[in-house]
């Protein structure tokens, strides 16, 4: 999202995508269970796999990927300086952010406190009897 985004519009955006995760969420459950008992629980998968093979290669094809970083302003002016953006729109070319993730910033992440407590906090609701109620809903 961020790269799609510049940074003064990405709240906007997120919480637009994550109101519609929400969405999806609900009215996938309620038209699943509609559909699977009335026709077999395999029929909502098929009727989900049918767009998804569809869109999937559609979207592949047609939706260009946009440079990564290339929204950031520090990173726009750093490439504009360095003739690396389009003189026009400012669109940072794809080669000019190379940032990766390497094993020495994970072995720097694991050393922060912040990172493991979130990674705990999950584990007691991963049990099979601690399950939350949106994934046992039998």
């Amino acid at each position: 999202m961020g790269d799609y985004y510049p940074p003064e519009e990405r709240g906007k955006a997120i919480s637009f995508l994550s109101v519609m995760v929400a969405i999806g969420i609900l009215l996938g459950q309620i038209i699943a269970s509609t559909i699977g008992a009335a026709a077999g629980w395999r029929v909502p998968f098929a009727i989900v796999a049918i767009p998804t093979l569809i869109l999937g290669p559609i979207i592949r094809c047609t939706v260009k990927e946009p440079a990564l970083g290339g929204k950031e302003k520090l990173i726009r002016k750093a490439a504009m300086e360095m003739n690396q953006s389009d003189p026009l729109t400012g669109e940072v070319q794809e080669e000019f952010y190379t940032e990766k993730i390497t094993w020495d910033k994970l072995k720097m992440l694991a050393k922060n406190k912040t990172v493991w407590f979130s990674l705990w906090q999950g584990i007691p609701g991963c049990g099979k009897k601690n399950r939350s109620n949106m994934m046992s809903n039998n």
